[in-house]
């Protein structure tokens, strides 16, 4: 069994490790992945914005590939091909937080 002193002080070199490695890390993965983070471009990937929240999903059974997101901040976005893209569908309205989206069976 370990003691409490030998547990505490493998506790901050583990800390202190933690605390000194990001720096280390990040410098070898800038120089490492720079040429292939400058190919990415910027694109709107759906409904994502600085509060991310979403509140409901809802679906329309299988086969189908179609799915409705709703989102705390944004509106509501709609992807007919499993969620690779969204488009919005809700971009006229005065107000865009939804908390419950429900599909009408017809």
């Amino acid at each position: 069994m370990v003691s409490r002193s030998k547990l505490s002080i493998r506790v901050m070199l583990v800390i202190a490790a933690v605390l000194l490695s990001p720096s280390l890390v990040s410098a070898q993965l800038t120089q490492q992945l720079g040429d292939l983070v400058d190919a990415f471009k910027w694109r709107s990937i759906g409904p994502v914005n600085t509060s991310g929240r979403v509140t409901d999903v809802e679906g329309i059974p299988f086969p189908s590939k179609t799915f409705y997101v709703a989102t705390g901040a944004s509106g509501l976005w709609k992807t007919k091909n499993n969620g690779t893209t969204f488009k919005s569908i809700w971009t006229e309205e005065r107000v865009v937080a939804m908390g419950d989206v429900a599909i009408a069976p017809s």
